[in-house]
């Protein structure tokens, strides 16, 4: 694998030059190096964690469980070189051998202060196993990226799989071994961490410095902020990924001066536990409160170099992505620049990182890549869009070509999403994804459902239909069935066969009730989520608009979705023959693409590292293509539309997602 063919830094317009190619002539390249992700379950259900000893106290011994079953243990994430306020000395611990007979032990090279900070911890917190790379997954012995080696193939396999490590610990932590010196330190860590410094103001919605706090401590606190985040801890990309999937439960364990022990117990532990000489942190609570303080500084109205600066490198380590991202974005592209601004010892493993922190089941063959020359930074573009990723199609960003990849990325990825009013938006968006992608000349080919939307009905004609419900149970609330059941009238009453597919949906969540298996079933619950947010805008007096399967045709079959609209699709009213409102539509080449896949389950040696799939888009037909039809359906995308849809006997349609204009054309 080559070090030298790192182009992050190249404009996607010199890529093209370079290569000799267009930018879409080398993502079909890259293209033919996909391979299904498949992380090797064996090495979790037989997880090696090491176990402390009560005496000697310095002794570890192995003993395996199955991490499925038991999260117990310590997923530890630290640096293997010292830092500059670490002692590097190692062998004080004698850890058991991983050899057949494992009757004996050798001294380990981790360092001394790694064992002695997690096993104070753990007899803390009575915690008893340990889970720590260098001893519990096998080590490569050659650098080889291919080789024979057993233990380089077993090593593979357990990097490929060692998210699953921390994401499965009940108790993943982070050693960072910036040191808190001082008592006034302390403090401002403590008023940061309680959410003392900021406010959010309602009127302006923005964060600001609360009234209490004065500008030279906030800058205080800013500079503590940017001290902890340079800690080397920060900068490691295999680290980002162990941080990222640890999630909610990870706790950073930070060193402080003995001198501060009685300090910090005066605190209480609920803020930094009470753990000797360390203060137990939060990583969740750190990040949230880290980037209000950075947010209300960004809201004033000037700000020194120093302070921007500041801001800039919290944010880049430690932001919080549910505070600075829009809600209508995904979080893939700020995953993607997250981890380029990581070190790592082969920028090639940047692919595996953002494959398995954005739970992507598609994966690139980086060796078979890096050997034929291709472009590492449109192979990050590659496995973006191959794994369904949306990107604006209607339009290209200015100068693309003088982008480099992930600057496009960002500017192109599409950011009308709209996630149900009773869900996280960014975990919502997560698993707005195509599927059966694949690339081609003039685009990106996929499968669903495509729907053209009809006749409108506005709310004031449904509430004033009858909302007897026969059966009041249900996984559904009884005042979400009320309003689809007056939904279904009102259909009855327009002689659409909709209104049997909502009376009959209606039944089936009302049998289902007492059956978990169908509550947890992904088409389910995504279906619940549509009927509350039909019922909703029913409630708030929307207009709703009733879709049938797309014909080439211009056939209509009859009814079998119901869409929300949006205000500012329609123009002009009239009154229909039932005396509601609805509404004229301005554009009538409109149309409904949904598309929904349940993620592909695990076998019993390997997970699909896959996520439930939906996307429900109104999206306009492009009529001609150079002057001709074009087979299959030419969609542009325009925004996030929901919908109750029935696809009992409806068959999927592929369709192709053209390229942003002059995209193909992209040249330096």
């Amino acid at each position: 694998m080559c070090d030298n063919d790192n182009d992050s830094n190249v404009t996607m317009g010199k890529i093209s030059r370079d290569h000799g190619k267009s930018i879409v002539e080398l993502l079909l390249g890259i293209q033919k190096s996909q391979i299904e992700q498949k992380k090797f379950l064996p090495f979790v259900k037989n997880l090696e964690c090491l176990a402390l000893n009560k005496y000697p106290r310095t002794h570890l011994s192995r003993q395996t469980i199955n991490a499925f079953n038991n999260p117990k243990y310590v997923a530890l994430s630290y640096t293997w070189d010292a830092s500059e306020y670490e002692d590097p000395t190692s062998g004080g611990y004698q850890v058991q051998t991983a050899d057949e007979n494992m009757k004996t032990v050798q001294p380990s090279k981790v360092r001394d202060c790694i064992f002695d900070r997690i096993t104070k911890y753990m007899r803390q917190s009575r915690i008893e196993l340990l889970w720590i790379d260098q001893h519990s997954l096998q080590q490569a012995i050659c650098e080889r990226a291919r080789c024979d080696h057993i233990e380089c193939y077993r090593n593979r396999q357990g990097i490929e799989t060692i998210d699953l490590v921390y994401k499965l610990s009940s108790h993943p932590v982070a050693l960072l071994t910036t040191r808190i010196k001082f008592v006034s330190d302390l403090k401002i860590l403590v008023r940061i961490l309680r959410g003392d410094l900021v406010k959010y103001n309602k009127s302006k919605f923005s964060f600001q410095l609360s009234g209490k706090t004065h500008l030279q401590e906030a800058r205080r606190a800013l500079r503590l902020l940017r001290r902890l985040t340079e800690d080397s801890w920060w900068k490691r990309g295999w680290i980002f990924q162990e941080g990222y999937r640890a999630g909610w439960g990870l706790r950073l364990l930070v060193p402080h001066s003995s001198n501060l022990q009685r300090y910090k117990v005066s605190y209480g532990a609920t803020i930094f536990d009470d753990i000797p000489d360390e203060l137990c942190i939060d990583a969740t609570e750190f990040s949230y409160e880290a980037t209000r303080l950075c947010l209300a500084f960004k809201a004033m109205d000037s700000l020194p170099p120093e302070d921007r600066q500041a801001i800039s490198r919290i944010l880049e380590t430690a932001e919080r992505y549910t505070l600075l991202l829009e809600k209508n974005i995904s979080m893939s592209p700020t995953i993607f620049a997250g981890i380029s601004k990581r070190n790592l010892k082969r920028h090639w493993d940047q692919l595996a990182i953002a494959a398995n922190c954005c739970q992507y089941s598609t994966r690139l063959d980086v060796e078979r890549l890096s050997d034929k020359r291709n472009s590492f930074s449109l192979s990050r573009l590659a496995l973006f869009l191959l794994n369904g990723e949306l990107l604006c199609n209607d339009s290209l960003v200015q100068h693309a070509s003088r982008m480099k990849v992930l600057d496009f990325i960002a500017s192109q990825s599409f950011k009308r999403f709209s996630a149900p009013w009773n869900h996280p938006s960014l975990s919502f968006n997560k698993g707005c994804r195509l599927t059966h992608v694949k690339l081609t000349r003039h685009g990106i080919l996929t499968k669903g459902h495509l729907w053209r939307l009809g006749e409108t009905i506005h709310a004031s004609s449904i509430k004033r239909r009858s909302s007897w419900v026969d059966d009041p149970n249900g996984i559904l609330d009884l005042p979400i069935r009320k309003l689809l059941t007056q939904l279904a009238n009102t259909l009855e009453d327009l002689r659409h066969g909709l209104a049997i597919d909502i009376r009959n949906y209606l039944d089936r969540d009302a049998a289902s009730a007492g059956y978990p298996d169908y509550r947890d079933n992904f088409t389910a619950f995504y279906m619940r989520q549509m009927a509350a947010e039909l019922a909703d805008a029913i409630h708030l007096g929307k207009t709703l608009r009733l879709a049938s399967k797309w014909e080439p045709s211009r056939r209509r079959p009859r009814y079998r979705a119901i869409f929300i609209c949006q205000d500012e699709m329609y123009e002009g009213l009239k009154t229909n023959r039932l005396g509601g409102r609805c509404r004229v539509p301005l554009d009538k080449s409109s149309l409904a693409f949904t598309a929904f896949s349940a993620r592909r389950q695990n076998t019993t040696k390997y997970g699909a590292n896959d996520l439930d799939r939906h996307v429900s888009l109104e999206v306009n037909l492009v009529d001609s293509v150079n002057g001709t039809k074009p087979s299959p359906p030419c969609l542009k995308l325009k925004s996030w539309i929901h919908g109750l849809c029935f696809f009992e006997n409806v068959e999927r349609t592929q369709v192709l997602l053209p390229w942003p204009p002059g995209f193909e054309q992209i040249t330096d």
